[in-house]
């Protein structure tokens, strides 16, 4: 046996035994923004959800906060998109 043909045999007898596997899981972001902003709402007992429109309100800035991150995972929406459903609010 040659040198190449003992080089071929390990790295064929090192590769035979794996296999891959593709484990990825896809999350499916598509929920509707109002189920998100109500959802929050209902965890910070605010009974209005609209109250996210209020724009120099320190009440609802963590509301605010909360909503816009989980806006942009669970809805995937952008900083743009935010601002529409919040009304009214830059990005700034």
């Amino acid at each position: 046996m040659t040198q190449k043909e003992d080089i071929d045999a390990l790295i064929n007898s090192l590769t035979k035994s794996y296999e891959y596997r593709n484990e990825r899981f896809i999350l499916v972001r598509d929920l509707n923004p109002e189920n998100v902003l109500s959802a929050v709402a209902g965890f910070l007992s605010i009974e209005n959800v609209h109250f996210v429109k209020i724009k120099y309100s320190r009440q609802v800035s963590q509301f605010r906060a909360i909503s816009a991150f989980l806006l942009r995972c669970l809805c995937d929406y952008r900083y743009k998109d935010i601002c529409k459903v919040f009304g009214n609010i830059c990005q700034s």
